[in-house]
């Protein structure tokens, strides 16, 4: 497996981008967050966060590799109304990622590897590609990697597509991966079920007024124009949800139930276990669940680590079934996303391939 890989976190939340980097045997040193609420979550989740200091100095912290999930918002569908062309372009508009930099020279980390929203893929083409000429002016050569991923891709029912970037100091292309799991065996309703048995919480269930969560949903998506906010209804035999994010409810059309906040962190692939902990952090389930997703979920981070970043890192010899594309010297794009089409074709019954 070759040495430990020494990671430290920046702009992680609530720490679900750390929680998979420990599951795929990374050693995490440390967080620096600025969201209070987020890391006093990942304290009780028992990672190591603290505030970003002003003025860092990290010399004496060692660490391979700096991670972190910025802000998204400027690559979201939910809210690309807000951000202008600039955005989308200039990464003095964005100190969050100019602080995953700030901190790698300050440590002497060769890799960053940072996730954000789905249009990074393509509408954040010119900032990631200036952010990996900024990357070059103190690391010389630079390999940076685009993937674009879903939760679906690695057997997780819930439809949530994102971006990773991954920065290296090295001149070494990035390795080849495996293909996505597809498609699925379980509906969501089974595979919820099976990840939750045998964990309860003492008031797991959002509060809300409405006794009729089905017909509330129905009323109030046509009034909410936030779209994160818009209710969603679910049946037990579809075969994943919409993402989970931020105030948005979720509902059982069977049972006429909200989904619970032990569902929700099933779906986001959270350690169960250590919810009770969070729910009192959060003071509400509601709370909880914005804490929640405004993480990365940690089963993505882990399959990442394990399928592209180690490897890569490490140099190791891997010949994966689905292999990168040089899209301009230095910058690879890897899709693994699951395709309109293939999602047609389950949907429709059919057996399909990536």
């Amino acid at each position: 497996m070759g040495k430990t890989v020494k990671a430290l976190g920046t702009h992680c939340y609530l720490g679900g981008f750390l929680i998979g980097l420990q599951r795929a045997g990374l050693d995490v040193v440390g967080s620096l967050e600025t969201w209070k609420q987020g890391m006093n979550g990942a304290r009780i989740l028992g990672l190591p966060s603290q505030e970003f200091p002003k003025k860092p100095r990290l010399k004496e912290i060692k660490s391979n590799i700096i991670v972190g999930n910025p802000p998204c918002s400027r690559f979201s569908h939910l809210s690309l109304s807000f951000f202008k062309k600039e955005d989308h372009e200039n990464i003095e508009t964005f100190p969050e990622i100019l602080n995953l930099s700030q901190v790698a020279r300050e440590t002497k980390a060769g890799t960053i590897w940072w996730e954000t929203g789905p249009l990074a893929w393509s509408l954040g083409e010119p900032l990631l590609y200036n952010f990996h000429k900024h990357l070059k002016k103190f690391w010389g050569e630079v390999a940076t990697l685009i993937v674009r991923i879903d939760l679906r891709s690695i057997g997780i029912p819930q439809k949530r597509p994102r971006t990773h970037i991954i920065h290296r100091a090295t001149k070494s292309p990035p390795p080849g991966c495996s293909r996505p799991i597809w498609p699925p065996t379980k509906r969501v309703g089974e595979w919820v079920g099976q990840k939750t048995k045998g964990f309860k919480l003492e008031n797991p269930v959002f509060q809300n007024k409405s006794k009729n969560p089905v017909e509330w949903a129905k009323k109030k998506s046509s009034e909410l124009t936030f779209r994160s906010m818009v209710p969603k209804i679910f049946s037990k035999n579809d075969w994943y949800t919409t993402a989970v994010v931020s105030r948005r409810l979720m509902i059982w059309k069977e049972e006429n139930r909200w989904f619970d906040l032990l569902e929700h962190a099933s779906l986001m692939t959270y350690p169960l276990e250590q919810i009770p902990k969070l729910l009192k952090v959060a003071k509400t389930s509601l709370g909880a669940q914005v804490l929640i997703s405004k993480s990365v979920a940690p089963k993505i981070t882990e399959w990442v680590a394990r399928e592209i970043v180690l490897p890569w890192i490490r140099n190791e010899k891997k010949d994966g079934e689905i292999k990168p594309t040089l899209r301009r010297q230095g910058i690879w794009k890897l899709d693994l996303r699951i395709s309109p089409k293939m999602e047609k074709a389950l949907l429709s019954g059919q057996k399909t391939l990536l």
